[in-house]
């Protein structure tokens, strides 16, 4: 029916020093739950440009990222002033953010 999780950003604040955004996605508790992304129905992630409703890409999770847990979506750089786009879609068998 729609998004069930949205992360909303607006370019213009993002403060001066930071040059790069990573989007990240992982299965919480991947681990004890015995998931990944292949067992999960409807999984996906897009991209969306709010200014023009345009989606810039969109990631299947269950068909192409069957078997990992997490996955490196995409970034958003900053080059000559400008913000940049890039697909990445990494998938990985990390299992949490961080450390």
């Amino acid at each position: 029916d729609g998004d069930d999780e949205q992360i909303l950003i607006d370019l213009a604040k993002v403060p001066a020093q930071i040059n790069k955004l990573v989007f990240v996605v992982n299965i919480y508790d991947c681990v004890r739950r015995k998931q990944d992304f292949g067992m999960i129905q409807n999984a996906f992630i897009r991209v969306v440009d709010q200014a023009n409703r345009e989606e810039l890409v969109t990631y299947n999770l269950r068909d192409n990222y069957s078997g990992r847990t997490s996955l490196i979506a995409a970034e958003i750089y900053r080059e000559d002033g400008e913000w940049k786009f890039a697909a990445v879609g990494e998938g990985t068998n990390d299992t949490k953010i961080g450390d």
